[in-house]
């Protein structure tokens, strides 16, 4: 996996560097390059070499750079400083490894059209994600119906503070792209049971707008999960009514007994 982003980032530095044959591109200052070397032609060529300076780093010097980065993402939120505070939080193994806010950061540059760092962006995103894959030892999904199941397995596990955070997650992916695919794993997430953001109302409304999309790829997934909540409801309805026939009961009960006295 290692050999495969160190040989896609070698093409896509060369690819940095033919492109900024044809002209020169505005580019944010890197410190990291060392002196009496030639300075970048590019932003990608820059954040390119960043990386390769970050996995030379001691412990130390390595969570001096996290909080360099992060203070300067937090200054200015530009696309080359979000990439950059990325490439920090998807290093392996430190103590403040964050692959689903590298994630975040990378995905928000990614679908910026026309984003001189987009290509960067989305290689680093697509594998960070199937390194977050190949370490929980997940197989490769066939399809988004079995990648969106895999999702589900999931969301069941995380605990509550990262439940919120892949909610805002989703969410957004959604505001941003109205697919079905978005649609359907916002649904899934809003349909947990007993979170702060359950709403079956709204996860239903996202479903059956997928579930009556003739020829959809996602179709019998979304009428299966729809059908399923449905049925769900109608349960806890009942177990409501049952609850408040009990209650009901032992009221009128009590209030025998009172009058016995």
């Amino acid at each position: 996996m290692r050999s495969r982003l160190a040989v896609a980032l070698a093409g896509c530095a060369a690819l940095a560097g033919c492109a900024a044959l044809g002209g020169v591109e505005r580019q944010e200052p890197a410190p990291w390059v060392q002196a009496g070397v030639p300075q970048p032609a590019s932003d990608t060529e820059s954040l390119l070499l960043y990386f390769q300076h970050l996995k030379m780093l001691p412990g130390a010097e390595l969570g001096r750079e996290h909080e360099t980065a992060r203070q300067a993402y937090t200054r200015a939120r530009t696309d080359f400083t979000g990439v950059r505070f990325a490439m920090v939080l998807s290093l392996p193994n430190s103590a403040f490894t964050d692959d689903g806010r590298a994630l975040e950061l990378l995905e928000s540059v990614a679908k910026n059209p026309g984003g001189r760092l987009q290509g960067l962006a989305q290689l680093l995103s697509s594998n960070l994600q199937e390194q977050k894959k190949l370490n929980a030892g997940v197989p490769q999904p066939a399809s988004d119906t079995e990648d969106l199941l895999l999702y589900l397995q999931q969301l069941r596990k995380l605990p509550g503070a990262e439940l919120g955070r892949e909610h805002e997650t989703a969410r957004q992916a959604y505001t941003r792209a109205r697919t079905d695919f978005n649609g359907v794993r916002l649904a899934m997430v809003l349909s947990l049971p007993n979170s702060a953001f359950t709403d079956d109302g709204r996860a239903l409304e996202l479903l059956e707008s997928v579930a009556k999309n003739p020829g959809a790829r996602l179709q019998g997934l979304a009428q299966l999960l729809s059908s399923n909540l449905q049925e769900q409801k109608k349960l806890n309805a009942g177990v409501q009514g049952l609850q408040q026939k009990l209650d009901a009961l032992k009221s009128l009960d009590r209030s025998m007994i009172e009058r016995s006295r």
